[in-house]
């Protein structure tokens, strides 16, 4: 019998599910910034996602955990991370 486990209950105490993102450069940036900000994390990868190599239907994705007092300044750098990102001119503009 298969099991699904509740990808958003953290295996550690004191940390909650704060989003998931894709494997790759994107998810990168997201484990530097935080690094570099000097706030703890702990990122969890769909088994099946690094076994393919793919990202289909949430395969090849990480959840990411962070401790819960700091949830929302982490989701306020996140969001100030894709504003910057959006207001950045692509190639080709003039």
């Amino acid at each position: 019998m298969f099991f699904k486990r509740d990808r958003t209950r953290s295996r550690i105490p004191g940390f909650v599910w704060l989003a998931s993102f894709p494997q790759g450069p994107e998810g990168e940036i997201v484990k530097n910034l935080l690094q570099s900000e000097g706030i703890p994390f702990f990122a969890e990868q769909e088994a099946i996602g690094s076994l393919c190599g793919v990202s289909l239907d949430g395969l090849g994705t990480f959840d990411l955990f962070v401790p819960e007092e700091r949830k929302e300044e982490v989701a306020s750098l996140l969001r100030e991370m894709s504003d910057n990102r959006e207001q950045e001119p692509t190639s080709g503009t003039t």
